[in-house]
């Protein structure tokens, strides 16, 4: 993480041939862990209570590069009740790689 706000968060990924997918990209699927987990963290910045994620939409935008610091960013762009909606991309410089949207839901109970 290079910047933490307490609604968004920015940082830097990097993968290596081991996320390699077809035609010399970062696979596809990589990216939607990425995402989710990613999410995870930005819906829990500021001290939020814990959510789970509902739903998850990727948009693949541009081939991902492997072997690259890329930048990806994530913000709690909604809120209402229990829902947070968590927005964000990834980027290789100027190109747009992909852009997700995330539906989080407060846990009704703390344990887990």
């Amino acid at each position: 993480m290079t910047e933490v706000t307490q609604r968004a968060i920015t940082g830097v990924v990097h993968f290596d041939r081991t996320y390699l997918g077809a035609g010399g990209a970062v696979h596809g699927g990589v990216l939607g862990l990425l995402f989710d987990d990613f999410f995870g963290v930005v819906a829990h910045v500021g001290g939020q209570p814990a959510a789970r994620t509902a739903y998850l939409h990727l948009d693949y935008r541009a081939l991902t590069p492997i072997d690259t610091d890329l930048i990806v960013t994530g913000e709690i762009t909604s809120e209402q009740g229990r829902k947070r909606i968590v927005t964000g991309e990834l980027r290789n410089g100027d190109v747009i790689c992909a852009e997700a949207e995330g539906l989080f839901i407060q846990l009704e109970h703390h344990s887990y």
